[in-house]
C-alpha cells in the first residue's frame, strides 16, 4: 500500500518572504492524501500544507509566519474550494466480489434443494 501526496493546488503569494524580503517568492502547495494498493484507489480531503521561498528556499509554514502572508494564505485557501473524494475498487476486488457472491449462492443452494448436486444415473 502507498500513501503519498498528490498536489491539489500551487500558487504564488503576493506577499514578502520574512527571511529575504524577495517580492512574490513565497510558493504556497496544498497537498492531497492518496492511497493506492491493489484493492483500491482512495483520494480523501485530508489536505497539508507547505509554504516555501522560490528564492531563498526558507520553509516558512509555520516557522516563519506572518500576520500578512495568513491573510493572503486564507484567501487562497477560499478561492481554492473543496477537494475532490473519490473511491475506486480495482480489478482484483472486483473479481473476489464476484467469487465471494457466487460461492454464498452455491451453498444457498445446496443447503435449499441438495438432489442439484447429486450424480444420480
Amino acid at each position: 500500500m502507498s500513501i503519498n501526496r498528490k498536489v491539489f493546488k500551487e500558487a504564488t503569494l503576493s506577499s514578502n518572504c520574512p527571511e529575504c524580503f524577495a517580492n512574490n517568492s513565497i510558493r504556497y502547495t496544498v497537498l492531497q492524501k492518496e492511497i493506492d494498493n491493489k484493492w483500491y484507489y482512495h483520494l480523501s480531503r485530508e489536505l497539508s500544507e507547505h509554504m516555501v521561498c522560490g528564492k531563498c528556499e526558507t520553509v516558512i509554514y509555520p516557522i516563519r509566519y506572518t500576520e500578512n502572508i495568513e491573510q493572503i494564505k486564507a484567501f487562497y485557501l477560499r478561492t481554492m474550494g473543496t477537494p475532490p473524494k473519490r473511491f475506486q475498487l480495482k480489478a482484483l476486488s472486483y473479481i473476489t466480489l464476484i467469487l465471494v457472491l457466487t460461492a454464498v449462492a452455491a451453498g444457498f443452494l445446496a443447503w435449499q434443494r441438495p438432489e442439484l448436486f447429486t450424480f444420480a444415473p
